[in-house]
């Protein structure tokens, strides 16, 4: 049974500002409204997009089926599926290139070319080849053209649990060792790990960065002691300097970042 990804094209609105210079209109209280429905060659589990705002394109990390899914926005429907050696995780497009890198469950990142969509280069991160390893979340700065790739550690056999179907991520349990995770450094401009930086835990769920590029954010979903906590990264020094418990909601999953009013947020 095929999945549909309701593509609320109200958020276009702030698309069709940037690119074209065009605001919405001063009077209108309708923030949000479905337009249209884009049928989609996986079997669900989907919660990573990329999106090619010149282009039109939206790139969706077809987890359950191990596919970068390619859906022009203009025509409505998907184009391309790209076939990966594992589940991908976290896309990022690059419009100066126009290739869209993401990072996979086998603790590896891919890069995809955007005129082809086959996958032109494939970087082993620390964690690939261990099956107690593997890679989730992720995040890009376009300063330094450097993609923050995060590799957790599972409990024996929680991870081959995962990829057989049981939910492991939001069943509120703590299936992850709480210690060994990374967040592994891909240089996109030559393809090649320049660093790696460990983390308090084993469970580096959420990566967010400052638009300045000098800290890194990376929810933990380690629970110790009842909570988890946010790990503050200095990416100067490449290192963990400061970590925020996150009270009353354990085991999350994702961050954002609000650079205005320097907050966090992050959901479980």
């Amino acid at each position: 049974m095929k999945r549909y990804l309701a593509i609320l094209f109200a958020l276009s609105l702030v698309f069709a500002t940037k690119a074209h210079g065009q605001t919405p209109p001063a009077q209108s209280k309708e923030i949000l409204r479905l337009v249209q429905n884009i049928p989609l060659p996986t079997q669900g589990y989907m919660d990573r997009i990329a999106v090619d705002i010149k282009g039109q394109r939206l790139f969706i990390s077809g987890e359950h089926n191990h596919t970068l899914v390619v859906v022009d926005l203009q025509v409505g429907k998907a184009i391309h599926e790209t076939p990966l050696a594992a589940s991908p995780k976290k896309p990022v497009y690059l419009p100066g290139t126009n290739e869209i890198w993401l990072n996979l469950e086998d603790s590896s990142v891919v890069c995809i070319s955007g005129t082809t969509y086959e996958v032109t280069k494939t970087i082993p991160l620390t964690g690939f080849g261990d099956a107690n390893r593997g890679g989730d979340n992720g995040a890009y700065d376009p300063n330094t053209h450097l993609f923050y790739a995060a590799v957790e550690v599972f409990t024996p056999n929680a991870l081959e649990a995962f990829k057989g179907g049981i939910d492991i991520a939001y069943s509120g349990a703590d299936n992850h060792v709480h210690s060994g995770a990374t967040i592994d450094i891909v240089d996109t401009k030559t393809g090649k790990m320049v660093g790696s930086m460990k983390m308090p835990g084993g469970d580096p769920a959420g990566v967010a960065i400052e638009p300045s590029g000098k800290q890194m954010y990376v929810t933990m979903g380690d629970i110790i002691d009842g909570e988890s906590h946010v790990a503050v990264v200095d990416l100067e020094k490449r290192e963990v300097v400061a970590q925020w418990p996150i009270t009353g909601g354990p085991v999350p999953h994702t961050a954002g970042l609000d650079p205005i009013h320097h907050r966090p947020p992050v959901c479980r």
